[in-house]
């Protein structure tokens, strides 16, 4: 169901590539659902690669599958005051394109607040999540099913989501700090991990995240 397609994208997105576990001694580091506003995703304007290949030539000239590069991530927010509760949650997972910064997938989701967490030591603050009323944002539906992304699989997705203004964790003698870490876990997993490579924002009231993992190809229409 919902939340097992999160932990799949959430394995995509890079937590085997670049995390680190949160221990008994140390854990680490952001806004609403609109009716078609969107952030960026985390994209550049970095172009992308026409390494289209169709029949097996790649780059020929008359191929009709073109491929570029699109960034694949997580981008929310809530209104956490002083830690005490998570309102207003929302969260949209997309895919944009690296070259263009337009949308191809995008799932909107509202996210409500199962309660806080006190197991993470070096959070702010933590709490359980359920997404629920997911949907197609931007006219996205027909892209995301090109990738398999159906909307209503979003829903009733259940993680935990914390904020470490600072965190640090020790690896082979050396300590490393981050701060404003985005932290994550959900049923799957044992530890706390720190995304460190999101980017967030909290004030004190208004919590924001955008968390891009990894990337995937993009497609021209004569690929499909």
């Amino acid at each position: 169901m919902a939340l097992n397609t999160k932990f799949t994208w959430a394995i995509l997105l890079g937590l085997s590539m670049a995390v680190a576990a949160c221990d008994d001694k140390t854990d680490d580091t952001g806004g609403d659902v609109t009716d078609g506003g969107s952030s960026d995703g985390g994209s550049s304007d970095g172009g992308s690669s026409d390494g289209g290949s169709s029949d097996g030539g790649a780059g020929d000239g008359g191929s009709d599958c073109d491929t570029g590069f699109a960034v694949v991530g997580y981008y929310g927010g809530a209104t956490v005051t002083d830690g005490t509760a998570y309102e207003n949650g929302w969260e949209d997972f997309y895919i944009v394109d690296l070259a263009t910064g337009e949308d191809i997938c995008r799932v909107a989701s509202y996210v409500s607040d199962e309660g806080a967490r006190d197991d993470c030591e070096a959070c702010d603050w933590a709490f359980d999540l359920k997404s629920y009323d997911s949907f197609y944002q931007n006219d996205t539906e027909e892209g995301c099913t090109l990738y398999g992304v159906v909307a209503s699989d979003y829903d009733d997705a259940e993680w935990s989501y914390g904020f470490a203004s600072t965190w640090s964790y020790e690896y082979y003698g050396y300590e490393y700090t981050y701060y404003d870490v985005l932290m994550f876990t959900s049923s799957y997993y044992e530890n706390w991990y720190g995304i460190t490579w999101a980017s967030t924002s909290w004030d004190g009231e208004t919590f924001g995240y955008d968390w891009p993992g990894g990337y995937t190809y993009t497609y021209s229409d004569g690929c499909f």
